[in-house]
């Protein structure tokens, strides 16, 4: 499959539309990805703590 440059794309010359990824800036890709780290990072710690934490119930 081949690759087309931005000039030969079908929607390059439509104005006032966003296209996904055509303008990247960096800052806000790292804290998109520091986000989505972080609530990984706070879901997998939150299980763990339940996890630890639980209490065995007798007769049940």
């Amino acid at each position: 499959m081949r690759k087309l440059s931005y000039r030969r794309k079908r929607l390059a010359g439509v104005e006032g539309i966003w296209m996904p990824g055509h303008h990247r800036q960096s800052l806000l890709d790292q804290a998109g990805f520091l986000l989505a780290g972080l609530i990984l990072l706070g879901a997998a710690g939150h299980g763990t703590m339940r996890f630890v934490t639980r209490h065995k119930q007798s007769g049940v």
